[in-house]
């Protein structure tokens, strides 16, 4: 071999030799500063966005203060719905008598979950119907009406024919109160 041929052989050699070394040495030292990098980068980020949810933790407590002052205002707050009961089959009386209804009987029924329902059943006038629906439409909280059944046929039989048999169902959201 001539010594050029030799010294391209060495240089190629060398050059190989560098390559390894690179390949074994240097490149997983530059692949573990990026991914080091890369950590420190997605943890900068998660420590910006807890700031933001931290600062607005304020604004949290105070929309949960807000509900909870008008939680009222949408479901009946009761200890038990055995109570939340008694307080719509109340409502519902209460609404009866200020028409000017009369023989008003009211109990508990079965009702969906985070609910409770009353039925009750009057004897009142076309008018005093009106005006105890009306006035049970705007209370607080809603009341919905499941069924509403109107008959005329005792009316009839007892020669009062302007009083009706009304039975109606509601059913009003509860909300579990703890006892004060």
């Amino acid at each position: 071999m001539s010594l050029r041929e030799r010294r391209l052989t060495a240089l190629g050699l060398l050059v190989t030799a560098l390559a390894l070394l690179w390949f074994a040495v240097g490149a997983p030292i530059r692949d573990g500063f990026r991914e080091r990098q890369a950590e420190r980068e997605q943890a900068l980020l998660t420590y910006q966005r807890n700031e933001r949810v931290i600062a607005v933790q304020g604004v949290w407590r105070r929309a949960l203060a807000a509900q909870r002052a008008t939680a009222g205002a949408y479901a009946i707050e009761a200890a038990t719905p055995a109570l939340a009961a008694d307080l719509l089959r109340d409502r519902v009386l209460g609404a009866a008598r200020g028409a000017g209804a009369g023989a008003a009987s009211a109990a508990e029924i079965p009702a969906r979950a985070g609910q409770v329902a009353v039925r009750s059943e009057l004897q009142m006038t076309l008018g005093q119907l009106q005006a105890m629906l009306s006035s049970l439409q705007n209370t607080t909280p809603p009341v919905l009406v499941e069924t509403l059944s109107v008959s005329s046929e005792r009316a009839a039989a007892s020669g009062r024919p302007d009083f009706v048999d009304v039975a109606v169902e509601l059913s009003a959201p509860y909300a579990a109160r703890a006892a004060r």
